[in-house]
């Protein structure tokens, strides 16, 4: 080194040495502390002393490093022993709402474990996905799964503020732990959550990740996906929300039933409120959107939170039906996300759902009124007789009146048990309860296109939120007259015509068990005529009837009766005694409808049918179910008998239907009541539907009332739903159509043979071609 160099080098030195400066004087008690010599080190020394420092700072951080990454991958290795396989992340299969549509394609109703709805990207509010990337992950196309950089800013947030309220997951990491792990706040959960993030990233496009988000979280109620709390809160499709809706939904994610506007509207609103501003802060809206979102109100559908769905007797029919076809089809309805399509026209659940109400509520007032009263103290009598001998009536009677009998046992105690009831009825309160448990009217619906099976309608009671019992496919009752039709079908159907006379009398039967049996007529004028079996079944004459089966010609067997009942589609047991001609033993309504629907369609049974074809989650058909038919009665036979039960409607007990209904189109149909009006039945139809209302309580002991038949109970029902029907679909009132081989031939009601000259009582008559009655006074060959 020259000298110049020398001296510029200790020039510098000496310029950088301290200046001496004289110690400040300072007052202090005590010994001041000596001074410590400054240690002088050489140039060169401290050049080494600072390489040094950097060598063990970088190699501290390098072991510091080493370190961290072993301790990752050791925990790794121990926390991935049980993550999901590559197949069970390659293979996203939500549990998705199935969902029941009607015949419009309008949603009837779903079933779910989770009520969540897939839908695609494209079908989402853009605000919608706008909020959840400010409010839950603004690095979310950034990052890899874990996000270092927010980790690190949760951290510092975290330890400044000494709180763990600063989260650090991704969008990807909520979607990890959503799938496959628990909620617990653990470590070993937020390894676990961090290694699966980065495996799903490694398996999905970013925006298959966040279409699985929108469809997988949770939102509050129940609403499980984006589409599903949509619908839930707002009434609405996702693609469909507003900017303020879509940050009310986005803001409860991080706490649904802390935030839900259902039961906390203004911390709903609150929360809504961060949610937009983090959305301007982060770019996606102006101050003044968040500012005119912020003010605006939280206006919630109408219906949240009922999942009855529509016609909920009829979707739990579907149900059922489901459940029959799953071990069959291999598919889970309540998580697949199938599509159900069905038969029932929604438009007319409406009408017949309005008409059951419209009658009902005026029939239930009246009933309560003027009958119920008598039911309440019936009940009461028969619950104190019972009371009274739990509580040794007989045996303190028996000791009282040694040489009593039975009778007079029955009449004691009879009339002990009234006497009680009596004082019950004093409790008003008591008696409106009563009235309110036991004495609710009950009603079934079925309305069914005769030609496909497809029923278009159905209720099966009052109030599903009481009572799931379906009334329309589970309640045997008793039909009454409704029953008649087969009767009178088995006759045609042996060549013997509505032309065909019969006594009006009273036809004694004798039972199996030595007793006789008297039925008589609702109406007991023109006893001991002969009236054709036209006038017969438009009267309901239950006379004729009776002997029809058991009269001394015996013309109609009741064990034909009974084939052709089950051929038409009667599936329960029917006893072979005359009294089933009345209809004494029990039949379901459904089978009912089915029965009525053979003689609409020209004698083919179509098997009744709720559901058309399933789909699964990809809108791929998995099952179609075909129309099952079966002629079970020649045309012939269907015809001649819709002949005879329009003339139900048209002049006979149906006659209402036309005078006070005002309902003109053509129609056939029957009356139906059962002994002390414990059930009223009207069932009919037209060339297009065919529809069965029945009537009547749960217990089937309990009378509708003196006079309550089913042309006053039952009847206005199927009237009030057929005109509106017709009116609302604006259908054309056509005609049943007649068949090659009937024809019409005009009658002499007083002989039942071909109208002559001097016939004074004349009317139309169908019959087989060749089957004409000859005229009055002709010689048959």
């Amino acid at each position: 080194m020259n000298h110049t160099a020398l001296r510029k080098r200790q020039g510098t030195l000496a310029s950088k040495r301290p200046r001496s400066r004289k110690p400040r004087r300072r007052r202090m008690s005590g010994t001041l502390p000596s001074k410590r010599p400054h240690r002088q080190y050489p140039a060169g020394v401290l050049a080494r002393l600072a390489r040094s420092s950097w060598k063990r700072v970088v190699l501290f951080a390098g072991v510091v490093a080493l370190a961290g990454i072993i301790a990752i991958l050791i925990a790794a290795r121990l926390y991935s022993t049980d993550l999901p396989s590559l197949e069970q992340l390659e293979t996203y299969n939500p549990r998705l709402v199935t969902r029941v549509l009607g015949r419009d394609g309008a949603v009837i109703k779903e079933f779910y474990t989770e009520k969540r709805v897939q839908v695609p990207l494209d079908s989402l509010s853009p605000h919608l996905i706008d909020a959840v990337l400010a409010t839950e992950d603004q690095r979310f196309y950034k990052h890899w799964g874990v996000d270092p950089f927010g980790v690190a800013r949760a951290a510092m947030v975290n330890i400044a503020s000494l709180s763990t309220e600063q989260g650090a997951s991704t969008l990807t990491q909520q979607l990890a732990r959503n799938l496959y792990l628990h909620m617990r706040q653990t470590l070993k959960r937020k390894i676990r959550e961090a290694i699966t993030a980065v495996q799903i990233e490694r398996t999905y496009t970013k925006d298959e990740i966040l279409s699985m988000y929108f469809t997988q979280m949770y939102f509050g109620h129940g609403a499980y996906g984006a589409e599903s709390a949509a619908r839930l809160y707002f009434g609405k499709s996702a693609k469909e929300l507003t900017l303020p809706e879509a940050a009310l939904l986005v803001g409860l994610l991080k706490a649904p039933n802390n935030y839900t506007p259902l039961r906390y509207p203004e911390k709903a609103k609150r929360r809504r409120n961060i949610v937009l501003a983090l959305m301007r802060d982060a770019g996606y809206i102006s101050e003044l959107e968040c500012r005119r979102a912020a003010r605006s109100e939280i206006v919630l559908a109408r219906d949240t939170g009922d999942d009855l769905g529509e016609a909920p007797y009829f979707s739990e029919w579907v149900r059922q039906d489901l459940e029959r076809l799953e071990d069959k089809y291999g598919f889970d309805y309540y998580r697949d996300g199938l599509t159900v399509h069905t038969t029932l026209d929604p438009e007319l659940q409406r009408l017949a759902e309005a008409a059951v109400d419209s009658h009902i509520t005026g029939w239930q007032a009246e009933f309560e009124r003027t009958r119920a009263r008598g039911n309440v103290f019936d009940h009461f009598v028969a619950g104190f007789s019972d009371s009274l001998l739990a509580r040794g009536f007989r045996g303190d009677y028996l000791l009282r009146h040694p040489d009593g009998d039975s009778a007079a046992l029955a009449d004691a105690l009879r009339d002990s048990a009234k006497v009680i009831a009596r004082a019950a009825m004093r409790d008003s309160a008591l008696v409106d309860s009563v009235i309110e448990d036991r004495f609710q009217v009950q009603v079934a619906f079925i309305a069914i296109d005769p030609l496909t099976g497809d029923v278009l309608a159905m209720i099966g009671g009052r109030d599903f939120r009481t009572s799931k019992f379906n009334r329309a496919v589970q309640a045997a009752r008793q039909p009454g007259s409704v029953f008649k039709p087969f009767v009178y079908t088995t006759a045609v159907d042996n060549g013997i015509y509505g032309n065909h006379r019969v006594m009006n009398m009273v036809q004694p039967v004798l039972l199996d068990d030595g007793t006789w049996w008297r039925p008589e007529n609702y109406d007991i004028t023109n006893r001991g005529e002969y009236v054709t079996l036209r006038k017969a079944l438009r009267r309901s004459l239950n006379n004729v009837t009776v002997r029809l089966v058991a009269g001394e010609e015996r013309v109609v067997p009741i064990r034909a009766v009974i084939q052709t009942a089950h051929r038409m589609g009667i599936s329960t047991p029917l006893r072979a005694v005359p009294a089933l001609a009345l209809g004494a033993s029990d039949v379901i309504p459904l089978d009912v409808t089915t029965a009525y629907s053979v003689l609409s369609a020209g004698g083919v049974r179509t098997e009744p049918r709720s559901i058309t074809r399933i789909e699964d989650r990809n809108g791929q058909q998995i099952i179609s179910i075909p129309i099952e038919r079966a002629v079970v009665l020649s045309e012939e036979t269907a015809a001649i008998m819709t002949d005879m039960l329009s003339d139900v409607i048209n002049r006979g007990t149906g006659g209402s239907v036309r005078w006070k209904f005002k309902f003109y189109a053509p129609a056939a149909g029957k009356t139906g009541t059962t002994n002390n009006f414990n059930n009223a039945w009207f069932a009919g139809f037209t060339p297009r539907i065919t529809a069965v209302v029945w009537l009547g309580f749960d217990d089937p002991q309990v009378s509708l009332g003196p006079g309550q038949a089913g042309s006053r109970a039952a009847l206005p029902i199927w009237a009030m739903f057929m005109k509106w029907a017709y009116e609302q679909k604006g259908w054309e009132h056509s005609e049943f159509e007649l068949p090659v081989g009937v024809v019409e031939v005009q009658v002499d009601e007083d002989t039942g043979l071909r109208a002559g000259p001097l016939s004074s009582h004349v009317y139309t008559e169908l019959f087989r071609r060749g089957d004409e009655p000859p005229a009055a006074g002709a010689v048959s060959r």
